[in-house]
Protein backbone atom coordinates (compact mmCIF):
# COMPACT_ATOMS: atom_id res chain seq x y z
CA UNK A 1 0.00 0.00 0.00
CA UNK A 2 1.33 3.40 -0.67
CA UNK A 3 2.17 5.24 1.93
CA UNK A 4 -0.12 7.75 3.54
CA UNK A 5 -2.99 6.44 1.53
CA UNK A 6 -6.08 4.74 3.69
CA UNK A 7 -7.22 1.59 1.77
CA UNK A 8 -11.46 1.62 1.69
CA UNK A 9 -11.43 -1.87 3.79
CA UNK A 10 -9.29 -0.29 6.41
CA UNK A 11 -11.66 2.78 6.66
CA UNK A 12 -14.80 0.38 6.44
CA UNK A 13 -13.11 -1.59 9.39
CA UNK A 14 -12.57 1.66 11.76
CA UNK A 15 -16.65 2.57 11.18
CA UNK A 16 -17.20 -1.08 11.97
CA UNK A 17 -15.43 -0.99 15.10
CA UNK A 18 -16.52 2.24 16.34
CA UNK A 19 -20.35 1.26 15.53
CA UNK A 20 -20.16 -1.93 17.90
CA UNK A 21 -17.95 0.17 20.58
CA UNK A 22 -20.97 2.35 20.54
CA UNK A 23 -23.38 -0.08 20.68
CA UNK A 24 -21.68 -2.00 23.20
CA UNK A 25 -21.52 0.85 25.49
CA UNK A 26 -25.23 1.92 24.42
CA UNK A 27 -25.91 -1.64 26.24
CA UNK A 28 -24.96 -0.77 29.54
CA UNK A 29 -26.18 2.50 29.91
CA UNK A 30 -29.85 3.75 30.42
CA UNK A 31 -32.40 3.62 28.01
CA UNK A 32 -32.14 7.23 27.38
CA UNK A 33 -28.43 7.69 26.65
CA UNK A 34 -29.02 3.73 25.24
CA UNK A 35 -31.04 4.70 22.37
CA UNK A 36 -29.40 7.81 21.63
CA UNK A 37 -25.64 5.92 21.23
CA UNK A 38 -27.91 3.09 19.48
CA UNK A 39 -28.97 5.90 16.69
CA UNK A 40 -25.40 7.58 16.57
CA UNK A 41 -24.13 3.93 16.04
CA UNK A 42 -26.73 3.20 13.33
CA UNK A 43 -26.10 6.46 11.47
CA UNK A 44 -22.40 5.16 11.31
CA UNK A 45 -23.45 2.20 8.98
CA UNK A 46 -24.77 4.44 6.27
CA UNK A 47 -22.35 3.95 3.43
CA UNK A 48 -23.43 1.38 0.69
CA UNK A 49 -21.23 -1.68 1.82
CA UNK A 50 -23.76 -2.02 5.20
CA UNK A 51 -26.95 -0.20 4.26
CA UNK A 52 -27.45 -1.99 0.36
CA UNK A 53 -29.24 1.13 -1.40
CA UNK A 54 -30.62 -1.37 -3.39
CA UNK A 55 -32.87 -2.75 -1.09
CA UNK A 56 -34.08 0.68 -0.05
CA UNK A 57 -34.44 1.66 -3.78
CA UNK A 58 -36.43 -1.17 -4.27
CA UNK A 59 -38.84 -0.12 -1.83
CA UNK A 60 -39.30 2.80 -2.51
CA UNK A 61 -39.76 2.15 -6.56
CA UNK A 62 -42.68 -0.55 -5.04
CA UNK A 63 -44.36 2.24 -3.00
CA UNK A 64 -43.99 5.02 -5.77
CA UNK A 65 -45.68 2.79 -8.39
CA UNK A 66 -49.00 3.03 -6.65
CA UNK A 67 -51.34 5.40 -8.38
CA UNK A 68 -53.52 7.14 -4.63
CA UNK A 69 -52.05 7.37 -1.10
CA UNK A 70 -54.33 4.76 0.15
CA UNK A 71 -52.75 1.98 -2.20
CA UNK A 72 -49.33 3.45 -0.71
CA UNK A 73 -50.21 3.14 2.61
CA UNK A 74 -51.35 -0.50 1.86
CA UNK A 75 -47.64 -1.25 0.13
CA UNK A 76 -45.62 0.15 3.02
CA UNK A 77 -45.58 -3.05 5.40
CA UNK A 78 -44.35 -5.76 2.82
CA UNK A 79 -41.95 -3.54 1.24
CA UNK A 80 -40.44 -1.79 4.42
CA UNK A 81 -40.43 -5.59 5.88
CA UNK A 82 -38.31 -6.41 2.72
CA UNK A 83 -36.11 -3.96 2.78
CA UNK A 84 -35.24 -2.77 6.68
CA UNK A 85 -35.16 -6.67 7.48
CA UNK A 86 -37.79 -6.10 10.38
CA UNK A 87 -41.05 -7.98 11.44
CA UNK A 88 -43.99 -7.52 11.77
CA UNK A 89 -44.67 -3.85 10.21
CA UNK A 90 -47.99 -2.02 10.52
CA UNK A 91 -49.22 1.22 9.58
CA UNK A 92 -51.79 3.75 10.91
CA UNK A 93 -52.95 6.66 8.71
CA UNK A 94 -54.58 9.81 10.37
CA UNK A 95 -58.18 10.32 10.42
CA UNK A 96 -59.03 13.44 10.23
CA UNK A 97 -62.41 13.65 10.48
CA UNK A 98 -62.48 11.15 13.62
CA UNK A 99 -59.16 12.92 15.50
CA UNK A 100 -57.88 9.51 15.29
CA UNK A 101 -54.69 7.32 13.49
CA UNK A 102 -55.81 4.34 12.71
CA UNK A 103 -54.12 0.81 11.54
CA UNK A 104 -54.73 0.80 7.82
CA UNK A 105 -52.34 -2.59 6.76
CA UNK A 106 -49.76 -4.85 8.05
CA UNK A 107 -47.71 -7.57 8.09
CA UNK A 108 -49.51 -9.66 10.70
CA UNK A 109 -52.65 -12.04 9.62
CA UNK A 110 -54.60 -10.10 12.20
CA UNK A 111 -54.55 -6.74 13.42
CA UNK A 112 -56.03 -6.42 17.04
CA UNK A 113 -54.58 -2.94 17.56
CA UNK A 114 -57.36 0.30 18.79
CA UNK A 115 -57.25 3.26 16.92
CA UNK A 116 -54.73 6.36 18.37
CA UNK A 117 -56.37 9.61 19.67
CA UNK A 118 -54.28 12.36 17.40
CA UNK A 119 -53.27 13.88 21.26
CA UNK A 120 -52.12 10.67 22.51
CA UNK A 121 -48.32 10.50 23.70
CA UNK A 122 -47.49 8.38 20.85
CA UNK A 123 -48.14 10.19 18.03
CA UNK A 124 -47.79 13.55 20.20
CA UNK A 125 -44.23 12.63 20.12
CA UNK A 126 -43.64 11.59 16.31
CA UNK A 127 -44.77 15.44 15.21
CA UNK A 128 -42.09 16.35 16.87
CA UNK A 129 -39.55 14.27 15.20
CA UNK A 130 -38.16 12.73 12.01
CA UNK A 131 -35.89 10.42 13.20
CA UNK A 132 -37.30 6.65 14.06
CA UNK A 133 -38.55 6.75 17.86
CA UNK A 134 -37.31 3.55 19.99
CA UNK A 135 -39.93 2.27 22.21
CA UNK A 136 -38.22 -0.92 23.82
CA UNK A 137 -35.81 -0.79 26.54
CA UNK A 138 -35.84 -1.22 30.36
CA UNK A 139 -38.30 -0.60 32.44
CA UNK A 140 -35.91 1.77 34.98
CA UNK A 141 -35.87 4.58 32.40
CA UNK A 142 -38.88 7.01 32.32
CA UNK A 143 -38.20 9.07 28.90
CA UNK A 144 -41.35 7.23 27.62
CA UNK A 145 -43.14 6.94 30.72
CA UNK A 146 -46.20 8.24 29.35
CA UNK A 147 -46.35 6.39 25.61
CA UNK A 148 -45.60 2.75 27.84
CA UNK A 149 -48.65 4.16 30.06
CA UNK A 150 -51.59 4.79 27.47
CA UNK A 151 -50.66 3.11 24.25
CA UNK A 152 -49.12 -0.11 25.82
CA UNK A 153 -51.80 -2.06 24.17
CA UNK A 154 -51.42 -0.85 20.92
CA UNK A 155 -47.61 -1.07 20.87
CA UNK A 156 -48.21 -5.04 22.41
CA UNK A 157 -50.77 -5.94 19.60
CA UNK A 158 -48.30 -4.80 16.61
CA UNK A 159 -44.93 -6.43 18.61
CA UNK A 160 -43.29 -2.93 17.74
CA UNK A 161 -40.19 -1.95 19.23
CA UNK A 162 -39.90 1.33 17.36
CA UNK A 163 -42.08 3.65 15.66
CA UNK A 164 -41.46 5.61 12.22
CA UNK A 165 -43.05 9.16 11.52
CA UNK A 166 -44.48 9.68 8.00
CA UNK A 167 -45.20 12.97 7.07
CA UNK A 168 -46.25 15.16 4.58
CA UNK A 169 -44.68 18.42 4.48
CA UNK A 170 -45.14 19.30 8.53
CA UNK A 171 -48.33 17.25 9.20
CA UNK A 172 -47.88 13.53 10.67
CA UNK A 173 -50.61 11.61 8.35
CA UNK A 174 -48.89 8.43 9.51
CA UNK A 175 -46.40 5.97 11.34
CA UNK A 176 -45.31 2.70 10.91
CA UNK A 177 -45.23 0.60 14.43
CA UNK A 178 -42.79 -2.03 13.50
CA UNK A 179 -40.84 -4.90 15.68
CA UNK A 180 -37.14 -6.72 16.06
CA UNK A 181 -34.92 -7.84 13.12
CA UNK A 182 -36.20 -10.89 11.88
CA UNK A 183 -38.95 -11.00 14.10
CA UNK A 184 -37.00 -10.58 17.19
CA UNK A 185 -37.51 -8.20 20.38
CA UNK A 186 -34.80 -5.76 19.65
CA UNK A 187 -33.75 -4.12 16.44
CA UNK A 188 -30.13 -4.63 14.76
CA UNK A 189 -27.80 -1.62 13.87
CA UNK A 190 -28.13 -2.24 9.91
CA UNK A 191 -31.99 -1.96 10.55
CA UNK A 192 -32.53 1.00 12.41
CA UNK A 193 -30.01 2.70 9.78
CA UNK A 194 -31.92 1.42 6.98
CA UNK A 195 -35.12 2.58 8.64
CA UNK A 196 -33.85 6.17 9.27
CA UNK A 197 -33.56 6.28 5.41
CA UNK A 198 -36.83 5.05 4.47
CA UNK A 199 -38.92 7.26 6.98
CA UNK A 200 -37.40 10.25 4.95
CA UNK A 201 -37.53 8.89 1.26
CA UNK A 202 -40.99 7.16 2.27
CA UNK A 203 -42.34 10.82 3.09
CA UNK A 204 -41.08 12.45 0.20
CA UNK A 205 -42.94 9.98 -2.03
CA UNK A 206 -45.73 10.58 0.41
CA UNK A 207 -45.58 13.63 -0.73
CA UNK A 208 -45.61 13.39 -4.15
CA UNK A 209 -48.15 11.16 -4.00
CA UNK A 210 -50.56 13.21 -2.59
CA UNK A 211 -49.96 15.78 -5.00
CA UNK A 212 -51.11 13.86 -8.08
CA UNK A 213 -54.01 12.30 -5.81
CA UNK A 214 -57.06 13.60 -4.12
CA UNK A 215 -55.20 13.58 -1.29
CA UNK A 216 -55.50 11.87 1.94
CA UNK A 217 -58.90 10.08 3.10
CA UNK A 218 -61.64 12.24 4.72
CA UNK A 219 -63.44 10.25 7.00
CA UNK A 220 -63.52 6.76 8.49
CA UNK A 221 -64.97 4.77 6.10
CA UNK A 222 -61.94 5.33 3.70
CA UNK A 223 -60.20 4.04 5.87
CA UNK A 224 -62.04 1.30 7.21
CA UNK A 225 -61.46 -2.52 6.15
CA UNK A 226 -57.97 -1.70 4.42
CA UNK A 227 -56.88 -5.18 5.37
CA UNK A 228 -53.79 -6.30 6.77
CA UNK A 229 -51.58 -7.33 3.78
CA UNK A 230 -52.28 -5.23 1.31
CA UNK A 231 -54.51 -7.40 -0.54
CA UNK A 232 -57.99 -7.40 0.78
CA UNK A 233 -60.96 -7.19 -1.71
CA UNK A 234 -63.05 -4.53 -0.05
CA UNK A 235 -60.36 -2.26 -0.74
CA UNK A 236 -61.21 -2.75 -4.48
CA UNK A 237 -63.65 -0.68 -4.52
CA UNK A 238 -61.95 2.65 -4.86
CA UNK A 239 -62.58 3.93 -1.54
CA UNK A 240 -59.36 4.10 -1.46
CA UNK A 241 -57.84 4.51 -4.96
Amino acid sequence: MIAGVQSPLSSAAVVASTALLVGLLAAALSNRVRRRLWRAAALLLRPGWLEPRARIAKAVSVVERQVSLGAVLRSLPPAVREAAGVEPVTVFAIDPAQGIYEPVASTLPQVSAEPIAVDQPLPAQLKHRRAVLMLDGRADDLEHASIHAVNARVIRACHAVCAVPLRRQRELIGFMLCGGTSGRDRIGLVSLARLERLGRRLSATLERVSRRSSGLPRDRGQLAGSGTDGHDERHRDGRLG
